[in-house]
């Protein structure tokens, strides 16, 4: 709808105060700032206010342009300021009606609701807003507001209860003080009514007299009279209703952006559990991840002793709540470490220590204290089904070189590998039997 307006203009309209403004120089650069506007709509940084501020500064514009075009034209054209002023005048005088009748319920309950509040405040300002326009096209209405109005006891009550309604602090009904502010503001509206009844003979003598002289013109006079009459409210109810447009498409638009950032954010915490953050942000910047060669690495493995006898006995369901209590365990654990966790297959859990950050010659020393702390930890795990069962972990670490990289397109996961025959990913190559912790390379027994 606005680019076929913006289509159907034939001139551009322009002053000197409009010079500094490039959205206004001309019609190409308010199309190319429109679809400018248009494209960056979906960004985060955009918000309601700012889409509210770029149209409203059009708008403004537009107005301007047409309160100009009435104030210089020439003197027998005289009626269309008198027409405008008249328009003005009628719209000022619903909204103060609108605002007696709204104010009835600030009386009649002591205190007036959010939005009828808020109404009573709109249609008041909008009034006073319109009431003031009118007057600068037609001098006749100062006049008689100056005559009948302006400095009189009226205008002293209207304002005094005017600022007690503005405060909606009333801590009770006034039924009384209520029908005075309606004979009040009735005789205010009678004051408007005789000067609109006025100017409407003002008008209708003005268009005789024109009738008159203008003879054969009559039918173009008429047109454009009438024309005016239909366009200038179409307007003002067109400008309304784009910007409501406008302010509601801001706010889904708005909303739209926040669930998507929020999910943005569960994606990437899912993504960083599965795979190092580190590779993980590599991937999300859809950069070339190679694999690396480590010089000294620690792996830890790990099982349950005795686990087949322990299944055996257990339904399935068991069998998944107590691992989940184990990996639960050692998952708490390996966050206070350097440590990272590669995977678990059945009741073998797999981490290591050196990648993919590399942090010298502490790996072994991060696997070797995490290890003694969880053989503490799994013994205090209670299994609800097998309340005299204690588990034990056997555990194996070895030390040495290896391979990591991202291994597949679907599911990509994160895989170490070695020449070494001890990185076969099994915890059963290594010798931890009970609670004892044992090296890939040599052989013991603690406890």
């Amino acid at each position: 709808m606005v680019d076929e307006a913006l289509q159907n203009l034939t001139t551009w309209p322009i002053d000197d105060t409009d010079r500094n403004d490039d959205l206004m120089q001309s019609k190409e650069n308010m199309k190319s700032r429109l679809v400018i506007n248009r494209l960056t709509m979906n960004e985060t940084a955009t918000t309601p206010m700012r889409q509210l501020q770029f149209y409203t500064r059009i708008n403004l514009h537009l107005l301007k342009w047409i309160g100009k075009a009435i104030l210089h034209s020439q003197s027998h054209e005289q009626r269309w300021q008198h027409l405008t002023a008249y328009h003005t005048f009628i719209t000022a005088k619903e909204h103060f009606g609108s605002e007696r009748g709204s104010a009835t319920v600030y009386f009649a309950r002591g205190k007036m609701e959010l939005d009828i509040y808020l109404f009573h405040l709109r249609k008041r300002f909008e009034g006073i807003a319109f009431l003031n326009k009118s007057r600068q096209y037609n001098s006749y209405i100062d006049q008689q507001l100056d005559l009948h109005y302006n400095g009189t006891q009226l205008e002293a009550n209207i304002t005094v209860q005017r600022s007690l309604l503005e405060g909606n602090n009333q801590s009770h009904k006034d039924v009384q003080a209520g029908w005075i502010y309606f004979q009040q503001m009735t005789s205010y509206l009678d004051i408007l009514h005789d000067i609109e009844k006025a100017l409407a003979d003002n008008l209708i003598e003005d268009l005789n007299k024109s009738l008159y002289f203008t003879g054969m013109t009559f039918w173009a006079d008429l047109f454009v009279l009438i024309l005016a009459v239909v366009l200038l409210p179409a307007i003002i109810i067109f400008l309304r209703t784009i910007t409501g447009q406008i302010q509601n498409f801001a706010k889904i638009l708005q909303a739209k952006n926040e669930e998507i950032v929020k999910e943005k954010r569960r994606a990437d915490a899912v993504l960083c559990q599965l795979l190092p953050r580190q590779i993980a942000e590599k991937m999300k910047n859809r950069e070339v991840v190679h694999p690396e060669s480590y010089d000294q690495v620690t792996v830890f493995f790990s099982d349950i002793v005795d686990f087949t006898s322990f299944s055996a006995v257990s339904t399935p369901m068991q069998v998944v709540e107590t691992l989940n209590k184990l990996y639960t365990a050692i998952d708490s654990r390996v966050e206070n470490y350097d440590v990272y966790k590669v995977e678990t297959i059945g009741d073998a859990y797999l981490c290591v220590s050196g990648l993919p950050e590399r942090n010298g010659n502490r790996h072994s020393y991060e696997i070797a204290s995490m290890s003694l702390e969880l053989l503490t930890d799994v013994v205090r795990i209670v299994i609800p089904h097998k309340q005299d069962y204690t588990m034990r972990l056997r555990i194996g670490m070895h030390t040495g070189p290896c391979a990591a990289g991202i291994v597949g397109q679907r599911m990509p996961r994160y895989c170490i590998a070695s020449e070494d025959p001890h990185f076969d990913g099994s915890p059963r190559r290594f010798i931890g039997l009970r609670r004892g912790l044992r090296d890939g390379n040599a052989a013991g027994r603690s406890r």
